[in-house]
């Protein structure tokens, strides 16, 4: 019933939780919010990191970056993971 209502493993949300906490806390971001999934075998992770709109994210390349660290962070490579991960300054965005 959890999959039909596309609700994830509770281990992954928790992971997702700790993982983005250190992260923006870290990072000096305002805050996140995620939403994760699961379908099958197929497991979707939403994030979306709040910045504050003078925060400074850098080049395309270091935001590659730093999206890299949070998929090495949550061991979510593979052809079984499907991350989206996006910052913004505004909060109707997350």
């Amino acid at each position: 019933m959890r999959e039909v209502l596309q609700v994830a493993p509770d281990d992954l949300d928790r992971r997702v939780q700790q993982v983005m906490q250190a992260f923006v806390a870290e990072r000096g971001y305002a805050g996140f919010t995620s939403h994760v999934a699961k379908m099958g075998r197929m497991r979707f992770i939403e994030i979306h990191v709040l910045a504050d709109p003078a925060t400074p994210l850098g080049s395309v390349g270091q935001v590659d970056a730093m999206r890299d660290e949070i998929v090495v962070r949550l061991d979510a490579r593979g052809s079984t993971f499907w991350l989206t991960i996006d910052f913004t300054a505004d909060p109707a965005w997350t």
